[in-house]
């Protein structure tokens, strides 16, 4: 895979396997803002737009054999795409689609305008899908993965990886159902987690469906429920820790006079305490249930 990194300190073209594996910069000078890029199969050319430098500059694979395309009027790319001896770009500035011979640069020609700010533009067609020549090694059985199959430009050509959060076993290829240690915390009208087992520490959406003011939140290990108090509804709801089971999830409980629940805790007893401010009059009240 190949991305641009438009930093106006270091702009770069870089280049890494599906795997995320041999990461390498291919491209690090003549650029100034290079802003979108696509492949060409067909040739194994890089081309990628520089909006500053008002050019489409192409390259091989590696970020050899360069050249540069001249467009002559200024023109903010905001997508390339490439289709037989064509290449398409979308303007953002002049919200217009336009196309031009990919290797002389000539021919240039408008395809659509007044089109409201296009960003992205991709071709769809049947050569721009190629059928790859090598054997796809996560074709059989998965690589025997038990979660994802990625390719890698090292042998065997493919990686053992696990969703976002969950630690690999190296052995054997095997994720973990879910994570081991976590944070879990709400946003007013979502759910979130935090793995700790891994080193990215991105959060993860549990659910945003209908929750209103969540407030506090707790964990049963035992069920694996994740358990929230929304003040706004007077309820307190859980949910399992992958966002599954019971219809995704339960309303435990609503009681008519608790208006503002704002603390959860959970025990192995599978009990919890609420504890309710009525606000407006200071007075502060507890109860306890145990949910069967």
């Amino acid at each position: 895979m190949f991305w641009v990194d438009w930093n106006p300190d270091e702009p770069k073209i870089e280049r890494a396997g599906m795997d995320g594996s041999l990461r390498t910069v291919i491209v690090h000078t003549g650029l100034d803002m290079p802003y979108s890029l696509t492949l060409d199969y067909a040739t194994m050319k890089l081309f990628w737009g520089d909006t500053h430098l008002n050019t489409i500059q192409c390259s091989d694979y590696s970020g050899f054999s360069r050249s540069t395309i001249s467009v002559e009027s200024a023109h903010q790319f905001a997508a390339v795409t490439v289709f037989n001896e064509d290449l398409f770009w979308s303007d953002w500035i002049s919200s217009s689609i336009w196309a031009i011979e990919k290797e002389e640069g000539s021919q240039k020609r408008l395809i659509a305008s007044y089109l409201s700010a296009p960003l992205d533009v991709r071709v769809f067609a049947e050569e721009r899908q190629p059928l790859p020549t090598d054997p796809n090694p996560c074709d059989f059985n998965n690589g025997y993965c038990s979660s994802l199959c990625l390719l890698s430009p090292d042998q065997p050509f493919y990686s053992c990886a696990c969703k976002t959060g969950i630690r690999l076993d190296e052995e054997n290829g095997t994720c973990a159902e879910h994570p081991q240690e976590f944070l879990v915390f709400a946003q007013r009208t979502s759910i979130h987690i935090i793995s700790l087992d891994t080193d990215d520490h991105i959060p993860q959406l549990i659910t945003d469906e209908d929750v209103q003011g969540a407030v506090a939140v707790d964990y049963d290990p035992v069920e694996q429920h994740i358990y929230w108090s929304d003040y706004q509804k007077g309820t307190i709801e859980r949910i399992k820790l992958d966002g599954t089971g019971c219809g995704k999830r339960d309303r435990v409980h609503g009681w008519e006079g608790v208006l503002f629940p704002i603390e959860v805790a959970c025990t192995y007893s599978k009990q919890f305490w609420l504890t309710n401010i009525l606000l407006g009059w200071g007075r502060e009240r507890c109860a306890c249930l145990s949910i069967i």
